[in-house]
């Protein structure tokens, strides 16, 4: 399963936390572990072309974290947006994506 933490303090998110492997399908040929890796990378991607600074990625083997440094219009948006497929995702496949919220 695909665990997505989703860390806030108070009311902005501050962390993404994305590690696992949904188990959907054989390495490869997952199509849940593609939509959730192209939806993250292609946010994460985007921020950075657009404010390099707002945005710090750390990535390891079925492990990435996002860290936003700081919150600007697009930076949110952005995210809001990246969380909202994410649960579409995990609405369609519940067995193999989970997303918890931190405070």
């Amino acid at each position: 399963m695909i665990k997505i933490i989703l860390k806030y303090n108070q009311t902005k998110i501050v962390k993404v936390i994305i590690k696992g492997h949904a188990k959907y399908d054989e390495f490869g040929k997952d199509i849940v572990c593609a939509a959730v890796s192209t939806t993250v990378l292609t946010t994460a991607n985007a921020i950075i072309k657009i404010d390099p600074l707002s945005l710090t990625c750390l990535e390891e083997a079925s492990y990435l974290e996002m860290i936003i440094n700081y919150h600007n219009d697009i930076t949110k948006s952005l995210i809001d947006n990246m969380i909202s497929i994410l649960k579409e995702i995990k609405n369609d496949y519940p067995k193999h994506l989970q997303i918890t919220k931190e405070v």
